[in-house]
């Protein structure tokens, strides 16, 4: 079984849907992932987000959207929340959600939404189902870049399983490195050289890891 994880990139200063821009344009809030996504015959789509501080405001941003349909959240431990969002999309979108249908590879969920607002998305497959269309949204120019490919090995299942395949290499090569040592014995531009990406991006992959891993055993609010 093999992994491709991608970046598929908004146009300049928007998000792939009015409801993401809702929440980029509220004070005090980001998107850090998408767990689940599902595309309806009406063309209205139903997403559960994982959103980092004031989920009151992503709620308001998200109410007063006019493309929004309906909306819920909930945080019961504090930290980051999850929100329900039903709303419509638009054809660039939908047919991001479709392209996928096309082929036989599967989504490793969750998607990472950077702070850019693009989507980082790790996919799994065979090689044969790698061989179809990749990547590439018919009639639409989507930007994408691939980051990586190679052989997948599941994680073990405990609280470093919540991080995406990419966060958890970073996470793996900071350690290796002595970025967690005292005295710290790696920069952040290591770590980068080491795993082929900038330092701003080790930086972000760090910081989420970090947040996701570290929430899971602090009840806090933000």
């Amino acid at each position: 079984m093999r992994y491709v994880t991608a970046v598929y990139y908004p146009d300049s200063g928007e998000a792939f849907q009015a409801s993401g821009q809702a929440i980029a344009d509220a004070t005090g809030v980001t998107r850090e992932y998408v767990h689940r996504v599902e595309l309806h015959d009406d063309d209205t789509v139903a997403e559960l987000l994982c959103v980092r501080g004031d989920e009151t405001a992503a709620a308001d941003a998200l109410r007063a959207c006019d493309r929004v349909h309906d909306v819920a959240v909930r945080n019961p431990r504090g930290g980051a929340a999850l929100v329900y969002v039903h709303h419509d999309t638009n054809p660039r979108a939908a047919a991001m959600i479709r392209a996928r249908r096309q082929t036989s590879v599967v989504m490793d969920m969750p998607i990472v939404v950077r702070d850019s607002g693009a989507f980082e998305v790790t996919y799994l497959g065979t090689d044969a189902a790698f061989a179809e269309t990749f990547g590439e949204v018919p009639e639409y120019d989507v930007a994408f870049d691939v980051l990586e490919t190679g052989e997948y090995t599941p994680t073990r299942r405990d609280a470093f399983d919540s991080l995406t395949d990419r966060q958890g290499d970073v996470v793996a090569t900071a350690v290796e490195l002595g970025y967690y040592r005292n005295p710290r014995e790696a920069t952040q531009e290591d770590v980068a050289d080491a795993v082929g990406c900038s330092p701003g991006t080790v930086g972000e992959h760090l910081r989420k890891a970090e947040q996701r891993v570290f929430s899971q055993f602090v009840d806090c609010p933000d």
